[in-house]
């Protein structure tokens, strides 16, 4: 997942995350983050029925 989350995140920001594609356009991402090299904040996306 990549530049899906890393992108928009500010300069410094510490991630780990893990995403995974099925069926349908479905997509799943799950991401632990935040500044100074703490994964302070969990971020999980969810999505299905996309074209892309």
């Amino acid at each position: 997942s990549g530049p899906l989350l890393r992108s928009a995140l500010p300069a410094g920001w510490f991630i780990a995350d893990k995403s995974g594609a099925g069926e349908r356009g479905s997509r799943g991402i799950i991401a632990a983050l935040g500044p100074d090299g703490k994964p302070s904040r969990i971020v999980v996306i969810y999505t299905t029925g996309s074209q892309a």
